[in-house]
């Protein structure tokens, strides 16, 4: 089995069928249809390789939302997974694109005071590098939303969330590196967050 491991090098937006990623190593030119096929996990949505001119650096032509996941907007710095057709790809994509409490789906930094995270559900990690208070998250696109975990690695009032926004109360993560679970009630479109300080 082959997986490389990379990032996205430019946001990618719900309706794009070119990404840019910052390594393209394990990403073949599709010889279809004898294979074998390249396949990207961003995040947890998976895609596959439909075209790419085998030039380091060059956006990758892909087929989004494969094998049951759903198509979604990534930030620019999210995780990628490359990998073959020959390596097993089902059980590669069905660990990588099914969050779970032990492989956590970790999505891109998100930093400023209102953010659109990229990582949902329960099991989801996204690291918030603000060092300002955190007003609004945007819900996802495309998504039902339950709940979202921010890790808190800023200082000062990075580590804070107001209520000026659409979160339903204020509070403190206290210690830089500390995670609070944020649910979104759509009764009051709000979100909730799981301690205050």
């Amino acid at each position: 089995m082959s997986l490389n491991t990379t990032t996205t090098s430019s946001a990618i937006a719900v309706s794009d069928v070119y990404i840019t990623l910052t390594s393209t190593t394990g990403v073949q030119v599709p010889a279809l249809p004898v294979g074998p096929t390249t396949y990207i996990i961003v995040e947890a949505e998976l895609m596959e390789v439909t075209s790419f001119s085998g030039t380091s650096g060059d956006p990758v032509g892909v087929s989004r939302g494969q094998m049951g996941t759903k198509a979604v907007a990534h930030n620019t710095g999210a995780p990628a997974f490359i990998f073959l057709s020959t390596d097993n790809y089902q059980n590669i994509a069905g660990n990588l694109a099914v969050t779970n409490p032990i492989n956590p789906y970790v999505g891109a930094p998100l930093t400023g005071a209102t953010i659109t995270p990229t990582a949902t559900g329960n099991g989801s990690l996204t690291h918030f590098t603000g060092t300002t208070a955190l007003v609004t998250i945007n819900v996802p696109t495309g998504t039902l939303c339950t709940e979202i975990t921010l890790v808190f690695d800023g200082s000062g009032s990075g580590l804070t969330w107001t209520a000026a926004g659409n979160i339903s109360v204020a509070g403190t993560a206290t210690t830089a590196k500390s995670s609070v679970t944020f649910r979104y009630d759509v009764s009051t479109s709000k979100w909730i967050p799981s301690r205050l300080a």
